[in-house]
Order: structure tokens, then sequence, then C-alpha cells
């Protein structure tokens, strides 16, 4: 009785351990979803969060890190080992979305600016999407090759540009998601901000809108060689002339942006040393002015004031010495009508003494 409950207790814990172990192989898959940096070069940064975080081959990702290339940078991104990103220098992305598991689950990759390169190995299963948003324009697939551009307008809108190279794109703008037009291999679409109402033009890929960046990759892969030279035999091109010619244009390209940088600085620091020239010139005439100001008030009022007082004393002196004159002149008249007095007293006394001699 012992021994057969024995291996009924067995037997139960051998159900419940296998139980378990099958429960946690979907948590262990959906956890083994894994994202990487394989390769990058120069200046690549990798933000999580608020944190900017030190680049390394082999750096683990996750879902809502953004990974940003500098000028002359480029990065690889690897997913679930079967899928590459390949980063353009002055790119930005976002792994957006990275959920489920390689066979049932979906990957949104938002490009904010730059250009990227994405190769889908393996087909995607039903269950499976895989998606590129950008600010205008939404592309699906299920296995294939193409390049996503997103570029600046001199409006301050952007332009969408895709170019596929293998395979299959949808491809619809972002107010217009369930309106696709299919982008076969060799073809290109676009759309930009101010398209968003109508259908993207579908056009036939030609030569001089394959860049370096598209075009090392395809040297790399004997498929998608196969399937560029079907463009280029139409045009009696070879991939090597095509590559070189691209160089060519891509340097000419570099030293015009250079020459107007360079242009743009002097432009720039010649405005300044106006607006310095001008404020100077602003501040010594307003130092004039204020001498200027100061000194007139002073010499009107000294120079002024002393001539009218000069000429004031001088009035008033004359004045004096006129009224003194003429109070001298008053006396002297004075004096002699005194003495004219006198004379007629005198006069008068002698005719008294006369009239008084006759009465005797």
């Amino acid at each position: 009785m012992k021994s057969y409950t024995r291996r009924i207790l067995s037997i139960i814990l051998i159900i419940v351990f296998a139980l378990s172990t099958t429960q946690s192989v979907p948590t262990l898959a959906a956890e083994g979803r894994t994202a990487k940096i394989y390769d990058y070069s120069n200046d690549v940064t990798v933000t999580r969060g608020k944190a900017d975080l030190k680049v390394f081959k082999g750096m683990r990702l996750k879902e809502g890190d953004t990974i940003k290339t500098g000028e002359s940078s480029n990065a690889f991104i690897e997913i679930d080992s079967d899928k590459v990103i390949k980063l353009d220098s002055s790119t930005i992305v976002t792994i957006s979305n990275m959920s489920g598991t390689d066979k049932n689950g979906s990957i949104n990759i938002s490009l904010s600016s730059g250009k990227i390169y994405n190769d889908i190995k393996k087909k995607l299963t039903k269950n499976s999407t895989y998606k590129v948003e950008t600010p205008n324009a939404v592309m699906g697939v299920r296995g294939t090759t193409f390049v996503v551009d997103l570029k600046s307008l001199k409006d301050d809108s952007s332009e969408t540009l895709l170019t596929v190279l293998d395979g299959t794109v949808a491809f619809a703008p972002s107010e217009q998601a369930d309106s696709n037009v299919y982008v076969k291999m060799n073809q290109t679409a676009n759309t930009t901000d101010l398209t968003q109402g109508e259908k993207p033009v579908v056009t036939e890929l030609e030569s001089k809108d394959l860049s370096t960046f598209e075009l090392i990759e395809i040297m790399k892969d004997t498929g998608l060689q196969q399937n560029i030279n079907k463009l280029l035999n139409k045009e009696n091109k070879t991939l090597e002339e095509v590559l070189k010619q691209a160089e060519k244009q891509e340097k000419e390209s570099q030293k015009q942006e250079k020459e107007l940088d360079k242009q743009e600085n002097q432009n720039q620091k010649q405005e300044e040393r106006g607006e310095s020239s001008n404020s100077t010139n602003n501040t010594t005439g307003s130092a004039k002015a204020n001498e200027n100001a100061g000194t007139n008030p002073s010499t009107n009022g000294s120079t002024g004031n002393g001539a009218n007082n000069n000429s004031n004393s001088s009035s008033s002196g004359s004045n004096s010495g006129s009224n003194s004159g003429s109070n001298g002149s008053n006396s002297s008249s004075n004096g002699s009508n005194s003495g004219s007095s006198g004379s007629n007293s005198g006069s008068n006394g002698q005719s008294h003494q006369n009239a008084s001699n006759n009465s005797k």
C-alpha cells in the first residue's frame, strides 16, 4: 500500500513538473527576442529613458531605445538573428515596438531622420509583422530588402522615399494607413507632408537613384546583385560603374555643402561685425551728443550772463555818473542863486539906508 502511494505521488510530481516546464516555454521565447548592435563606426549613441548609454559591439537593445548616428558614422542593428537594419550617418531611429516572439509578434521601427537599409532575410509568418514608420508614411513587409530615406524639404516639411531592392513593400501615407500601394523590386515611391491626401506614385528605379549607402550592401549580396543587374542591363551599365559614379557625385555634393556652410559662416560674421560697428557708432554719437549738450549750456550761461552783468554794471555806472553830474550842476546853480540872493539882499539894505537918510 505504501509503495502504491509513493508511485502515485511520484507520477503527480512528474506531471506537475512537466506542466510547469511547458507553461514556461512561451515566456522564455518572448523574453528571448533579441536586438543588438553588432557593429558600428565613429559616433553612435543609444538613449534609454533619459540616459545616454555607452555603445559597444554586441550591446543589447530594448523596446523604446533610440539609436542615433553622427556625421560620417553608421550602425548595424540585428533583431532575432535574421533581420538587419543599417543606419546611415545623421540618422535617428527608435525601436518603438518589439513584442511577442519571432513566430507571433510585431516589430515597429520609427525613423525620425536620416536613412535606413532593412534586410528581412527570413519571410515572416502570418502572425508576425515588421513595420517602418516615418512622420508621414507607414511601410509593412513580410520578407524583403528595402531602403527608407527621410529627407527635409525647404518649407520645413519632409519627404519619405522608399526604394525596394527585393520583394514587395506595402506603402501608405500616415493619414491613409489602410490605403496601401504595393512597391515591388526595383521600384520607388514617395510621399510628403503636403501630399497626405494622395496615393503615392510608384515609379521604376533608375541607377542614378542609388547611393553608395545601399550599393555597398548590394555588392555583398549575390541575390541583390542579380536583381539590380536586371535594371542596369537596360542602361548598359555595370554595378561597379554605378558605384564609382555614385561616389563621385557624393564627393561633389559634400564639397558643395562645405562651401555653402563656409559662405553662411562668413555672412554671419559680416552681419555680426556690422551690428558691432553700428553699436559702436551709436555709442560714440551718443557720447559726443552728451558732451556737446554739457558744454553749450555752461558756455552760454557764463558768457551771456557775464556780458549782461557787465552791461548792466556799465549802465548802472553811467547812470550813476550822470545823476551825480546833474546833481552837481544843480548844486552850482543853487549856489549862484544864493549869490544872487545875497547881492539882492545887499542892494535892498543900501536902498533901505538911503531911504532912512532922506527921511532925516
